[in-house]
């Protein structure tokens, strides 16, 4: 009876054994998001394609109705714009909603490249907002907008054109970056990579 009190038979000896046995499932890495990680860079790819379209038809439809006004209605042109840039604010949104969710699941390179993607979202929204008044109000206020001055309208505009082929790129970048990162991170060998 009195064997049932050891320091290796006893109660002491079973409930110091408990906690070694927590450890390890309270230490492990969980289940990366490889389904959200992976729509992620779908819709990431989307966004940038679909934004390039819209910035060549910024650059290459005013030459085109300059040269062939009378060939092409414009205004389906527009409408064609506008229904690309509807697509584009879900998709952005989209991308946006999928980088926080991976964010909060994923774990080092995996929550720093949704972060990249997340961010370059948001401040991509808000640097064309700031192009986007910027340019409306040069053009507006601008000598020869009521018909004069052809060149100084002609120049404001090709500014604007490449700044937003600027903006593209660097947005582009980011989101590939920010993508390509997270998806590497969710490979079957990142916890051999991980562990020491």
């Amino acid at each position: 009876m009195a064997e049932g009190y050891g320091p290796d038979h006893g109660q002491q000896g079973q409930r110091g054994h408990d906690p070694r046995e927590a450890v390890p499932a309270s230490s492990a890495d969980p289940p990366a998001p490889v389904g959200l990680i992976r729509w992620m860079f779908i819709v990431g790819i989307a966004v940038v394609a679909v934004r390039a379209l819209l910035v060549l038809s910024t650059i290459v439809l005013p030459v085109f109705f300059g040269l062939a006004s009378t060939a092409t209605d414009p205004d389906d042109a527009m409408i064609s714009i506008g229904i690309g840039s509807a697509i584009t604010v879900v998709l952005s949104v989209a991308l946006l909603t999928l980088a926080i969710i991976v964010a909060v699941k994923a774990q080092g390179r995996g929550r720093t490249g949704a972060i990249i993607v997340g961010g370059a979202v948001v401040l991509s929204f808000v640097v064309f907002l700031v192009v986007f008044f910027i340019g409306r109000f040069l053009f507006i206020t601008a000598p020869g907008a009521t018909g004069g001055d052809v060149d100084r309208i002609f120049t404001i505009a090709i500014i604007d054109q490449v700044v937003q082929a600027v903006h593209w790129l660097v947005f582009s970048a980011a989101v590939l970056i920010g993508a390509v990162r997270s998806r590497r991170w969710a490979t079957p060998d990142r916890l051999e990579q991980a562990s020491p």
